[in-house]
């Protein structure tokens, strides 16, 4: 029974998994439309090369996010037979990096818009600011919390 209960966890870590990623999946959206949208404004002839750098670098990352957010769901799919536990791994690690690169597509983003507002200059500290802010909270806020709160084998 226990190989039962290991299948039923895996599953149920997988279906967490899954609903982690509707939630990112719901940002990385929004900053896909919008990044869309900004090519085809007409104040987008103006953009100096340095725009259209932090332009593209945004977008490719924001589908880099995408492309890894959606990657479970075929994988779950194609690889049906593939140990659940294993699933579950491969599909969080791959949130994560999609998680990760929807963090600098959005600093990016930021930085694009900032940068037609303020400038360059404060542009990147705001930008800079952004990114450090959610790489706090969505990486090294969690990873303290497991630290910390992990039991390590005494030696």
């Amino acid at each position: 029974m226990a190989n039962g209960d290991d299948d039923s966890r895996a599953c149920q870590a997988y279906a967490e998994i899954l609903q982690e990623v509707r939630i990112a999946q719901t940002a990385v959206q929004f900053l896909l439309g919008f990044l869309m949208a900004v090519a085809v404004t007409p104040r987008f002839a103006s953009f100096q090369t340095a725009d259209r750098t932090i332009y593209v670098t945004s977008l490719v990352l924001a589908f880099g996010s995408v492309g890894l957010l959606t990657a479970p769901t075929p994988l779950h799919r194609l690889c049906e037979s593939m140990d659940k536990e294993c699933l579950v791994r491969i599909a969080g690690r791959l949130a994560l990096w999609g998680v990760l690169l929807l963090m600098l597509a959005l600093s990016a983003a930021v930085l694009l818009v900032l940068n037609l507002v303020v400038g360059l200059s404060l542009a990147g500290v705001l930008a800079g600011f952004i990114l450090v802010w959610l790489g706090g909270f969505w990486f090294a806020m969690p990873i303290w919390h497991r630290v910390r709160h992990t039991d390590f084998p005494a030696r």
